[in-house]
Formats: C-alpha cells, sequence, structure tokens
C-alpha cells in the first residue's frame, strides 16, 4: 500500500496526540496491560506488587538472625546475620498483602531503604513478592538483607539499623559476636562412651537464658554412624546422653536462643564443634 502525503500528514499528526487520547480512552486496550493471574494451588490470583514504605506495614517486627560456628583451635569458623521483615497478625511462612490502588499487592522494599550493621551495608537478597505455598495459598515474600561479615573483623557498635523515608527501627545485638566455647565438666575430656551421660560447660553462660533445646550431632570422619540427640540446659551447664554407637568424628553442640520483644526478635543461634572419640 502505498501512503499518499496528506494520508502522512494525517498519521503523523493523529501519533502526536495519541498519548492524549489513550489517557481518555484507555478502556479501549491502548493503556498499559492488566497484571495476568496465576494459579497457586486451587487459588487464582494476580500477583500484583508496589514499592511501601516501612510504616505502611501493620505490625511490622523485624527478625534479625546471627548464626555463628566455633571451635577451639578458630574461635569463629562462620558467621551469618540477616535480617527479616515480619508484619501483619500471623507468622505464617510469608507475609500477607497490603491493599493497592488495584486491589491486594505484595510490598516491595522501598528504594530509600537500607540496612546496616556497624558500618556495614547490608545486601538486599529478597526484596518482596508473591510465592506459593501450594496448600496455604498464596502469599507474600519476607523482605530480607543479609550482611557479608567477614570473620575477625571487631564489632565496635553490634546494633542493626533498618531505615527508609518513613521510620528507623534499631536492633541491639550486644553479646552476639562473641567466640563460644563448650567444655567436658563429666566427663573430664572429650573421650566418650556409647549409653554415656555427658554434662558440659558453656560459655557465655548467658545464651543459657530462656534456653529449652539443645541440638546435639555427630558427624563421623573416620568410623561410626552419625547421630542426633536433644540435650537441656541444667542450671549453667548442657547435658546429653551419648546414643548406643561408637566411632570417631566431629560433635556440634548448637545452642539457640530467642529474644522476644514488641518491636524485633532476635535469633542466636551458636554452634561449638569438637572432635571426639566415642568407645563402647
Amino acid at each position: 500500500m502505498i501512503l499518499t502525503s496528506r494520508a502522512v500528514r494525517t498519521y503523523s499528526s493523529l501519533m502526536q496526540v495519541w498519548p492524549a487520547l489513550c489517557v481518555v480512552a484507555i478502556s479501549v486496550g491502548c493503556g498499559e496491560p492488566d497484571v495476568p493471574t496465576e494459579v497457586c494451588g486451587v487459588v487464582e490470583y494476580t500477583p500484583r506488587t508496589a514499592p511501601h514504605l516501612l510504616d505502611e506495614l501493620a505490625h511490622l517486627r523485624p527478625w534479625a538472625t546471627v548464626k555463628m560456628t566455633s571451635r577451639e583451635d578458630v574461635p569463629i569458623v562462620s558467621l551469618e546475620v540477616t535480617a527479616t521483615l515480619w508484619y501483619g497478625n500471623t507468622l505464617i511462612d510469608g507475609t500477607p498483602p497490603v491493599p493497592g490502588v488495584d486491589g491486594d499487592e505484595c510490598p516491595l522494599l522501598d528504594d530509600s531503604f537500607s540496612a546496616t550493621l556497624d558500618g556495614l551495608q547490608g545486601r538486599v537478597t529478597q526484596r518482596g513478592g508473591w510465592k506459593c505455598l501450594v496448600t496455604g495459598g498464596p502469599t507474600c515474600s519476607q523482605q530480607t538483607v543479609t550482611f557479608d561479615y567477614p570473620i575477625g573483623r571487631p564489632v565496635t557498635d553490634p546494633t542493626l539499623v533498618i531505615r527508609d523515608g518513613s521510620t528507623t527501627i534499631a536492633i541491639p545485638l550486644d553479646g552476639a559476636f562473641g567466640p563460644r566455647m563448650a567444655s567436658p565438666i563429666d566427663p573430664a575430656d572429650w573421650t566418650l562412651h556409647a549409653n554415656q551421660g555427658v554434662r558440659l560447660a558453656w560459655t557465655p553462660e548467658s545464651d543459657l537464658l530462656r534456653v529449652g533445646l539443645v541440638r546435639i550431632t555427630f558427624t563421623p570422619t573416620a568410623s561410626g554412624e552419625s547421630f542426633y540427640a536433644e540435650g537441656e540446659v541444667v542450671g549453667n551447664a548442657l547435658d546429653f546422653t551419648v546414643p548406643d554407637t561408637t566411632g570417631d568424628g566431629l560433635l556440634e553442640i548448637e545452642v539457640p536462643r530467642l529474644i522476644d520483644t514488641s518491636d524485633y526478635r532476635v535469633v542466636l543461634d551458636m554452634t561449638f564443634q569438637q572432635p571426639v572419640t566415642i568407645t563402647p
């Protein structure tokens, strides 16, 4: 088809006014396309997302988690620090959608968001969005920040600070970054026996406050079978019983502690590793 010069001028004029026509006549299809629906289990939903400020998230209570592994010869073997934004009334595997202009939507972190710890900038590993729980239906992912904290770097200000253009939340992590130590009380050394009761001292003792379950795992390095046992806190000590097994391997004592406040939660997951020999 060959356009005449008059037709070309008419087409050019239409292109100049087309954006304005789109505003008036968006219903005829020249606006932004609708977000396509998705299916989670038997639930069909529209996965809308939009940035939201922290003060727009009802009942916001961030979680700070510090996971550390220590050994006698290596004070800090590994260190993981994360911050997760929990909000809403119900603790589920995810966080609820929030009202948006076009319906429910999952909040994304606003561009003004930042998280710092002792001068170290956090790395956003989950900005937000939808996820499918299959039987639980669609829900929102928790926004998560990870701190790539160099092992051996001294901590001068153990305060995790979360902020954006609407608010600032400070989470104290005092005592979270020192190495942990378990020492045998009974028996007096790390030569253990099958079916033996064991008592250990734990340093620092403050970790044992409000701790219920202590996890004990054994991973064979030369011989034997792995096992998992549950220990308990008795005063300032840890008690557990060696199962009916023998071998040489690595014993891990894991002490999880929860500090719960109305504004935030702190999870301290501290592990001490010790090579042991288990004899009959």
